[in-house]
């Protein structure tokens, strides 16, 4: 990966992670916060109870299975659990609107990839959180011209970054799929690397492998934002694919190494005060393109509104 690149990203995951915790007013903790907003309207955690020593399967509202082998639970020390009851947690993130509220940006190695389904899971016991063992997800997907490619995604160890990744740190692969005709797949995930508490997202992508040149786009802006109450994306019209933000210096938005030729949508928000602010614009990208913004106060209900027609 290109340092300079991956330095920029690994500053604006820091962003993404550090800006949304316990972001309070301490005059009124009672107001409308960013956190507040995220959490409020993130895709739904679905609670399924199963139990363990035995086979089981949960379905998701939004269409992916999920099957658990007799073995696939373990204590965080590496200890099967064989005998009571296992509560699992799962989100599905499907579109780019639910891509935005729950911050996974679609992008590996500093490059684009195209979201098949996004999903949150966690295991526990007694309120510990487990490992999670050799299990698959089936789901049904629209024919795409590459394989789709398994990704997990989490905090880096020690970095606080969040990345998508296709292998271990030891270079090994995480997961596989099987078709079981042209639209239905398994993801079969057999790698110990999925035993960490920080990797608890799975992404069935692909590389959107384009030979287009690599350019960067700008948004300078008049506003003073604060970024630990700011969020901004480029939301691309035909691609079912997110970008979180680079940078933010010298009073503008920053975007880099993204394909050229893609018409993109930007959103970008605050909310500070109890109040939120909204810039939105429409571009084609192209090489060090500058599209000046503006922000207008609007309500919670008026950014899910345009997060709706993204």
């Amino acid at each position: 990966m290109n340092t300079k690149y991956f330095f920029l990203l690994l500053f604006s995951s820091l962003i993404v992670l550090h800006g949304c915790k316990d972001i309070t007013d301490p005059e009124d903790p009672d107001i409308l916060t960013l956190a507040d907003f995220l959490d409020n309207n993130k895709p739904a955690l679905q609670e399924f109870h199963v139990t363990a020593g035995t086979a089981s399967t949960i379905q998701g509202a939004k269409g992916c299975t999920i099957n658990f082998g007799v073995n696939s639970f373990y204590t965080m020390s590496g200890t099967p659990v064989t005998s009571g009851d296992i509560e699992i947690h799962l989100r599905e993130v499907t579109n780019k609107k639910d891509m935005v509220l729950s911050q996974t940006p679609t992008i590996s190695d500093n490059e684009l990839i195209i979201s098949q389904g996004v999903y949150y899971l966690k295991a526990l016991q007694n309120g510990f959180e487990l490992k999670i063992y050799n299990f698959n997800i089936t789901k049904r997907i629209e024919i795409q011209p590459d394989t789709p490619k398994v990704f997990l995604g989490g905090i880096l160890g020690g970095q606080d970054s969040f990345t998508w990744f296709t292998s271990d740190s030891a270079g090994n692969i995480i997961a596989e799929n099987t078709y079981l005709d042209s639209v239905t797949y398994i993801m079969n995930l057999f790698s110990n690397y999925w035993n960490s508490q920080n990797y608890n997202w799975i992404n069935c992508d692909y590389f959107f492998n384009s030979a287009a040149p690599r350019v960067s786009v700008f948004f300078p802006t008049i506003d003073s934002i604060n970024v630990y109450f700011f969020q901004s994306y480029l939301v691309f019209n035909d691609l079912n694919a997110a970008l979180h933000y680079n940078s933010y210096s010298n009073s503008q938005l920053e975007f880099f190494n993204i394909p050229a030729g893609l018409n993109a949508t930007l959103f970008t928000y605050y909310i500070v005060g109890g109040k939120a602010y909204v810039a939105t614009a429409d571009i084609v990208t192209s090489d060090a393109l500058s599209t000046p913004i503006t922000f207008t106060e609007t309500t919670e209900q008026g950014l899910l509104d345009i997060l709706d027609g993204l």
